[in-house]
């Protein structure tokens, strides 16, 4: 580059020297601080503008008479040297603005490459991530479905012997017997009844997992379904002083279409754990539309008591599989936690 300025000066001074038509041929020069800025840079283009400016003086003014010199005059010297300044000054700014606006532009380029550089590292770890999610989700699927076939087939297995021990003592309570043996089986009843509507509870559970959990359509008459609840009820209830009262809206159809068999497991289960935590007053079942259209009825089961109540921080666990608000090995009621789902 700096050959390329040295010949380039020379040239000029030459074609400055020479004149030409009117010493027309000296603005050539002019085109110099564009190559050596640019071929150069600032610093020493700045030097080469210099060194070319003065050589001009020398060529404009001829200070030493050389007869070879074309004889310029003063004004047009002046002129000359005046535009040469500012072309060089341009073209300094010029070169100061091309040089920052590369700078800047590499900059950019340098915060691309690492931006592109840093989501393609994040697109490689997001897709990990999704692919050990992926494997994750599907060993939890398979370890929830062989835990729902687990609970069925052995809720299944545990049930056939169970409808024995209760159809075995139904027949023994039919029998005669001594008070102290129907004491004995009418406990022996009870607590497998008991221990049936647990696994009924659990084979439920099991199936809701699974997804294979379906619903009967039948004909439903819900006040006639009630009263034959409250049946189960009331003689207990009656022994604690306890009242267990129902009230179903006029609005509610007399005949539903539904699966009795859940409603009754359903209002089974609430009246049940009303009246387990209710050990004085009133337990109390309404029954009102919240939707009630020609086709589709949605219906609202309400069960009320006057029983010990639950905290109002400990209400999120109602709801919650194999849970109980008092979790503690030494609690006053038991139960299974699924009940309420």
């Amino acid at each position: 580059t700096n050959s390329m300025s040295l010949l380039l000066a020379a040239l000029f001074l030459v074609l400055a020297a020479n004149g030409g038509a009117q010493g027309s041929k000296i603005y050539y020069s002019l085109l110099f601080p564009l190559f050596t800025f640019y071929l150069n840079g600032r610093k020493i283009g700045l030097w080469w503008n210099a060194g070319l400016f003065t050589g001009l003086v020398m060529v404009l003014f001829n200070p030493l008479e050389l007869a070879v010199i074309y004889d310029y005059q003063n004004i047009t010297a002046f002129r000359f040297l005046l535009v040469f300044s500012l072309v060089a000054l341009l073209s300094y700014v010029y070169e100061s603005v091309r040089i920052s606006a590369q700078a800047e532009l590499r900059s950019e380029r340098d915060k691309l490459r690492q931006a592109h550089t840093a989501m393609e590292r994040a697109n490689i770890q997001l897709q990990q991530a999704t692919e050990e999610a992926r494997i994750l989700a599907a060993e939890a699927k398979q370890a929830s479905t062989a835990k729902s076939e687990f609970l069925a087939n052995m809720s299944h297995e545990i049930r056939t012997p169970m409808n024995g021990v209760v159809g075995l003592t139904d027949l023994l309570l039919a029998s005669e017997l001594t008070s102290k043996q129907r004491q004995h089986g009418e406990m022996i009843q009870s607590s497998a009844k008991s221990l049936l509507n647990i696994i009924n509870d659990i084979l439920d559970f099991s199936k809701i997992e699974a997804g294979s959990f379906e619903l009967n359509q039948e004909d439903i008459e819900l006040r006639e379904t009630l009263d034959r609840l409250f049946e189960l009820f009331i003689p207990k209830l009656s022994i604690r002083g306890i009242e267990l009262t129902a009230s179903v809206d006029p609005e509610v159809p007399a005949i539903l279409h539904g699966d009795l068999g859940k409603l009754r497991q359903v209002l089974i289960n609430l009246i049940a754990n009303a009246t387990k935590f209710t050990h004085r007053g009133s337990i109390r079942v309404t029954v009102c539309c919240d939707s009630c259209e020609n086709q589709h009825i949605i219906l609202r089961f309400c069960v009320s008591d006057t029983g010990i109540g639950i905290a109002e921080e400990d209400l999120p666990l109602l709801f919650q599989s194999f849970s109980q608000v008092d979790s503690s090995l030494t609690r006053e009621f038991g139960g299974t936690g699924l009940g309420l789902l």
